[in-house]
């Protein structure tokens, strides 16, 4: 092998093994009324942290337009029709609740956010087993 398809190599090896560092997947995560999907990626540059990602239903995992992400004790954000939401956050420590009518909240365990990340917290929401009754007042 000769030198300059060494330094490919290196190269390439180095290159995969940082952007592997960079994120840090931790994957499904179920709970009791429903599940989310977390995955942080880390930047090198010093920017504000920002948190993204979708609500989809629990068993069909289509998308759920009209839901929202609440981080902590903040105003709700509601997702688009594309069932995507994102939006800016402090550094430290916060949890996470997506939910909708007619499904259950999904709350995140706690997650240390620092500058330069981007979390993305897919939400999966259950349904709720009861049903909605209808309005007796009629038209």
């Amino acid at each position: 092998m000769n030198y300059r398809k060494l330094i490919k190599i290196a190269t390439i090896l180095t290159f995969v093994g940082f952007n592997i560092s960079c994120s840090t997947k931790y994957g499904l995560v179920n709970r009791k009324d429903g599940s989310y999907n977390l995955n942080i990626i880390n930047s090198t540059k010093d920017t504000e942290p920002i948190v993204i990602g979708v609500i989809y239903e629990y068993t069909t995992k289509e998308i759920l337009p009209g839901a929202f992400v609440k981080a902590d004790k903040s105003p709700r954000i509601m997702n688009d029709k594309a069932g995507k939401y994102v939006f800016n956050i402090s550094p430290g420590k916060h949890s996470f609740e997506g939910f909708c009518v007619g499904y259950k909240s999904t709350y995140t365990k706690p997650i240390l956010i620092k500058k330069g990340h981007t979390v993305k917290i897919d939400f999966y929401l259950k349904q709720y087993n009861t049903k909605l009754v209808e309005s007796p007042i009629r038209k």
